[in-house]
C-alpha cells in the first residue's frame, strides 16, 4: 500500500481586497504596492503555489509568489 503523501504549509496571500481589508486594500492597490490583489488574482496566485508544492515544502510558510516567509 503506497499511502498518501501530505504537505502542510502556512500561506500568506498578501492583501486581498475584501471587506476585511476594507479601505486599506483599495488604497494600497491605488498606490501600486506589491502584494495587493483582488479575489480572483489571489485565488490564481494561491493555486499556482499549491500546484507546485513538493514534500520538502512541508512545514514552511510561503507567500503568493511561492517564496518562503521566515517565521
Amino acid at each position: 500500500m503506497g499511502g498518501y503523501k501530505a504537505v502542510a504549509i502556512g500561506y500568506h496571500p498578501g492583501t486581498v481586497e475584501t471587506a476585511l481589508s476594507g479601505e486599506m486594500g483599495r488604497k494600497r492597490r491605488e498606490k501600486g504596492e506589491k502584494g495587493v490583489f483582488n479575489v480572483d488574482e489571489a485565488v490564481d496566485k494561491m493555486m499556482h503555489v499549491m500546484n507546485r508544492l513538493k514534500e520538502k515544502d512541508s512545514g514552511t510558510v510561503l507567500d503568493w509568489d511561492g517564496k518562503q516567509v521566515p517565521w
